[in-house]
């Protein structure tokens, strides 16, 4: 999470006595290689954080949830929107906010194309590594070994 940005929203959000919670993501402070832009990993985490709150604040569980999230925060809101209803049947979640998510990653690589935040486009290709190794054989036909140092298997 970015506090720069996101800090503002976040205090506001507690002065109106809203809790706020920040998930970690698989790999990102908890144990596990990240895997960025999984939507349903995210989505998933999201929610888990949301169960914790709920518990752990001494609310009742049924209180109201709502997501928000911006880039790959957004990525993860919008999954967890996405996802609730099958995944965390129990949450009552009454709004998402997804700003900017990573969701069309053809669009995104375009997008990033010579900008200094393209390695993002690798940090994606690693995350679905990790979670299909059955994309290595591709990434080895497509790859030669300077292209390959960033993503250890």
């Amino acid at each position: 999470m970015n506090f720069i940005y996101e800090y503002p929203f976040y205090a506001a959000a507690s002065a109106l006595g809203i809790r706020v919670i920040a998930a970690d993501l698989i790999g990102l402070g908890t144990p596990g290689q990240h895997t960025y832009v999984n939507h349903t990993e995210e989505g998933h985490a999201t929610l888990d954080a949301a169960r914790a709150g709920l518990v752990f604040s001494g609310v009742p569980t049924d209180s109201p949830v709502a997501f928000y999230g911006y880039s790959q925060g957004g990525g993860a809101a919008a999954g967890a929107a996405e996802l609730a209803a099958s995944y965390a049947q129990e949450l009552s979640v009454k709004g998402t906010f997804a700003g900017a998510p990573p969701s069309d990653l053809l669009e995104v690589v375009k997008a990033v194309d010579n900008h200094m935040i393209a390695g993002v486009a690798g940090y994606a290709v690693n995350g679905a590594l990790t979670r299909y190794p059955e994309l290595g054989p591709l990434m080895d036909r497509y790859l030669n070994d300077e292209g390959k140092w960033p993503y250890p298997r």
